[in-house]
């Protein structure tokens, strides 16, 4: 969970910029970033973290299913 990466970080600067920046690309065009999974799934890196998602675009949504920590 992002809460408890962010609580944990020796530095938290980073993984704000990094929050920050996966939800700038995630709202401006989901289907353009990251690398693609099985099915529907997808995975984009942003050091220091990654996160998997999914796209459903017929309700114009992004899903968020997992963040992890690179460190």
């Amino acid at each position: 969970m992002l809460t408890n990466i962010w609580l944990n970080a020796a530095d938290r600067n980073p993984v704000t910029e990094a929050a920050d920046r996966i939800d700038r690309l995630l709202a401006s065009d989901p289907l353009n970033q990251g690398e693609s999974r099985e099915g529907d799934d997808r995975v984009l890196f942003v050091p220091p973290l990654n996160v998997d998602f999914r796209v459903l675009e017929g309700l114009k949504k992004v899903i968020v299913m997992r963040v992890r920590s690179q460190v």
